[in-house]
């Protein structure tokens, strides 16, 4: 289990100047380009990790991730 993607994930939505709440689409644009680590060896898009996540709006981080982590299952 690769520990720091969350970390990952936290650092690039600073980075991306991401606040909440925002809505899905916006969250997508704000992120787009900029890529995370998932794992030891691998990297993806930070829009394309989250491209299924299944709802439109998020109040807060915790929603967000909740979410993210669903999406995954």
């Amino acid at each position: 289990m690769y520990r720091a993607k969350n970390h990952n994930i936290i650092k690039a939505l600073e980075q991306s100047f991401i606040s909440f709440p925002i809505g899905k689409q916006e969250l997508l644009k704000k992120v787009e380009g900029v890529e995370i680590g998932i794992d030891y060896n691998e990297k993806v898009l930070l829009s394309d990790y989250c491209k299924d996540i299944n709802i439109d709006y998020f109040d807060n981080k915790a929603q967000f991730f909740c979410a993210l982590n669903a999406s995954k299952w």
